[in-house]
């Protein structure tokens, strides 16, 4: 327990955010800065790293840290920085979105030479409401400004027009734009889609995308499924681990398996070259998320973790440890989610 940051709350406390190395951000809370309540798990998953308080001049209050896990070391590295926004003093908290992302995540492999990443946020206001930060290891350091009602936020979208600026895909082969099938017009390519499919035994293909987070919401994906026998993973998950994370579906909130020739609706065969419209529905109440396909009720998925603050992350990964086939191709995708009541904690860890 190191390189704790503290806030002063408006009921008087001070509370206090730790570095842990169990995997999630630890907190305790003083209302003389002499005696501390005892250390208790706070909702935030963080990897070994350090976070940053800041409270707005319209009294919000936006937490920064790293919601990484896993590898490459001590409960997840710092590839990416994410930041949330609570409007009640800590009670309920909204966005958990990426920041700072390291500008090396689209590389195959990367060279790790001590620190590396986004890391060590320092922020505070600015005069007109919004936030400034510095962060950074490496070639990753700067000083950033960010609009708070970006972090309110309950929609995101992706359609590739960008490239791939806001995955992350360090760490595997196989995951790249192509001509979209059928978005030619008098020769022109009108747009691109993604492809997910094992080409290199030596490298997983794999990759992840953040959105607003949600304990309630939808995401939407159009895609195709290519020929072949090797499975892909669709998961929804709360943290940030690396791309080819062998256990991210282990450690996510809900995955779906799909491939050509699986049992789809009214168990007629998934089939390769079809546009189909996913669909899962998610509600962390309940524990449960509903998928559908074309409209069309497919399964019911289980929660696989209880305690979170819900779904901020969906992850792809082909699941053949060799090239033999099949994967997905992706022409879009979106999510909407609900932003949890204010005032109401959704969960205590105490």
């Amino acid at each position: 327990a190191i390189e704790p940051v503290c806030l002063p709350l408006k009921d008087g406390r001070a509370w206090m955010l730790i570095r842990t190395q169990v995997g999630r951000l630890w907190e305790s809370f003083s209302s003389d800065g002499i005696s501390w309540t005892s250390p208790r798990p706070s909702r935030f998953i963080s990897s070994d790293s350090p976070a940053g308080l800041a409270r707005l001049t319209d009294g919000r209050i936006v937490a920064i840290w790293n919601c990484c896990q896993r590898y490459p070391y001590a409960h997840g590295g710092r590839q990416v920085l994410h930041a949330a926004i609570s409007d009640d003093d800590g009670s309920t908290w909204h966005g958990f979105r990426e920041v700072v992302r390291d500008p090396r995540r689209l590389e195959p492999a990367h060279p790790i030479r001590g620190d590396y990443g986004t890391a060590y946020p320092i922020a505070t206001s600015t005069s007109d409401g919004k936030l400034v930060f510095a962060t950074g290891q490496g070639q990753s350091t700067g000083v950033f400004v960010l609009d708070p009602e970006w972090l309110r936020q309950t929609g995101q979208s992706e359609d590739f027009l960008n490239g791939l600026d806001n995955w992350s895909v360090y760490g595997t082969k196989g995951f790249n734009l192509v001509p979209h099938p059928d978005k030619f017009f008098s020769k022109r390519l009108l747009k691109d889609a993604l492809r997910v499919e094992r080409l290199d035994a030596d490298f997983p293909a794999g990759a992840v995308w953040n959105f607003p987070n949600g304990r309630q919401g939808t995401i939407r994906v159009s895609f195709q499924l290519l020929p072949g026998p090797a499975k892909t993973s669709i998961t929804l998950t709360d943290h940030f681990s690396s791309p080819f994370d062998a256990e991210a579906e282990l450690n996510g909130l809900f995955t779906l398996q799909v491939a050509e020739n699986m049992p789809g609706l009214g168990d007629r065969p998934l089939r390769a070259g079809e546009w189909y419209h996913l669909a899962m529905a998610w509600d962390v109440a309940s524990r449960t998320c509903k998928v559908s396909i074309n409209n069309e009720h497919w399964k019911d998925l289980p929660q696989l973790r209880l305690v979170t603050e819900g779904a901020n992350y969906l992850r792809f990964r082909s699941l053949d440890d060799h090239p033999v086939g099949g994967g997905v191709l992706i022409e879009s995708i979106s999510a909407n989610v609900e932003l949890s009541a204010p005032g109401v904690a959704p969960f205590d860890l105490q």
